[in-house]
């Protein structure tokens, strides 16, 4: 075992430093790799078909097409969006409080008392009620849902923890992670943060023609939009540049 870890070491004192287009071939694969994995591709997919029936958008365009024809109207009973609504009512309404007890009573009484009120107070300043309610709501749409938990500073500089739900078709995980906690076995997780070109142009001033360019020659988008119905692109322009 020490010769090995004398290796290892050797090793990585001979290696040259990943160079800046080395470490971006590095991240496309990872990125490509859960973009393109089957059941990942599936799952969005299916889950794509999830919202839009929540949405009340259950009859395709040949469908409809066809009821115009006949000169039927299109008539939508929408069984699924009440039924989640209901979910995650009962959600919110039992939703339990955490709290803290103390092993030697009433000597850690007072203690826990305090660590109770922490904890509830992190809870209301740092967003997770609302972030909790919203992932869980993504999740009986869809399947699954994910909070990010951050830390920013607030006005007086000082950090502060927070949270928020994250949109999950923008969350790419490792294919080969197979436990639900990602932290637990994935190698990487990959957010995609779509932006308005300007805003990228803001954000990265000096990229400003590498931007424009990147964008004029992929107009279409790229892998990530193949699967998306028309009408997804349309309410929200998906483009992977």
């Amino acid at each position: 075992m020490a010769l090995l870890a004398k290796l290892l070491t050797l090793t990585e004192l001979t290696q040259k430093p990943e160079t800046e287009h080395e470490t971006l071939e590095r991240l496309e694969r990872m990125f490509s790799s859960a973009l393109v994995a089957p059941a990942w591709v599936s799952w969005r997919e299916h889950a794509d078909k999830d919202y839009k029936f929540y949405q009340g958008e259950q009859w395709t365009a040949e469908e409809e097409a066809k009821l115009k024809k006949r000169g039927q109207p299109v008539i939508t009973e929408n069984q699924i969006k009440p039924y989640v609504d209901r979910l995650h009512g009962q959600f919110i309404r039992r939703r339990t409080t955490a709290t803290f007890v103390g092993r030697n009573q009433p000597i850690d009484d007072d203690l826990s008392n305090r660590m109770s009120d922490l904890k509830r107070w992190v809870d209301q300043t740092s967003g997770a009620k609302w972030a909790e309610s919203e992932q869980f709501k993504h999740g009986l749409k869809g399947g699954f849902g994910v909070t990010e938990v951050y830390v920013k500073k607030n006005q007086l500089g000082q950090e502060w923890p927070c949270e928020r739900a994250e949109n999950p078709f923008y969350v790419f995980v490792d294919p080969h992670a197979r436990c639900y906690d990602w932290n637990d076995d994935a190698k990487f997780l990959c957010r995609s943060k779509w932006m308005d070109l300007d805003d990228a142009i803001a954000k990265w001033p000096d990229k400003a023609k590498e931007l424009k360019g990147a964008l004029s020659q992929h107009p279409a988008g790229g892998l990530s939009v193949s699967w998306l119905d028309p009408d997804v692109l349309r309410r929200t322009q998906w483009q992977y540049v």
